[in-house]
């Protein structure tokens, strides 16, 4: 199967640079919302030919999202177990308070 590369791609970006002032200016805003309240904003575009269908792309998306949850949820229990075991068993992290030491 032959595949023309006019047609057939997809394309997938995220936080793409802006181009003029008006992104420019959105996205400064954005950044000043995040100091303000402390969220993140995640701002991406997909442009595919032939076009996906809305409920597929969404279905992806919210894939994506709770990945993302996943990993973050997973990030916080392992910080989470690390900082109660510095807590209750700091013998075990003598050497990364002294390099080189020998155990």
């Amino acid at each position: 199967m032959v595949t023309d590369p006019r047609t057939d791609r997809i394309e997938i970006w995220i936080s793409r640079p802006a181009a003029g002032w008006r992104f420019r200016i959105a996205r400064w805003l954005r950044r000043a919302a995040t100091v303000l309240d402390g969220q993140r904003d995640l701002r991406f575009g997909i442009s595919s030919c032939p076009a996906l269908p809305t409920e597929t792309v969404d279905n992806c998306v919210s894939f994506g999202v709770d990945a993302i949850a996943r990993a973050l949820c997973s990030e916080h229990k392992q910080a989470v177990e690390e900082e109660q075991l510095r807590r209750l068993r700091p013998d075990l992290f003598l050497d990364e308070e002294r390099p080189g030491a020998i155990r």
